[in-house]
């Protein structure tokens, strides 16, 4: 798992693939909910933040260089672009 975050009941994770899954805790049925490689996922009300994954050669968990941020829906639809950071 590269990355997670929780909200209601559900788990939102980066496997080592870098593809997102959706978990549900009640039901423990696991989806992938999008195949855009990413490396994090932040949970908020209004849906996900998730940061495109790009390959270092050394990881640095603080380097922003290029970094894309895209907002999408609990299911990983309705994908906009909102940020290029560097």
């Amino acid at each position: 798992m590269v990355d997670c975050d929780f909200y209601k009941g559900n788990i939102f994770y980066i496997d080592s693939k870098h593809l997102l899954h959706k978990r549900n805790l009640k039901k423990g049925t696991d989806k992938i909910i999008s195949k855009r490689k990413l490396e994090k996922v932040n949970c908020t009300k209004a849906g996900l933040f998730v940061h495109r994954y790009k390959a270092r050669e050394a990881y640095d968990e603080d380097a922003v260089e290029n970094d894309i941020i895209y907002f999408m829906d609990y299911n990983g639809r309705h994908v906009k672009k909102i940020a290029k950071i560097g």
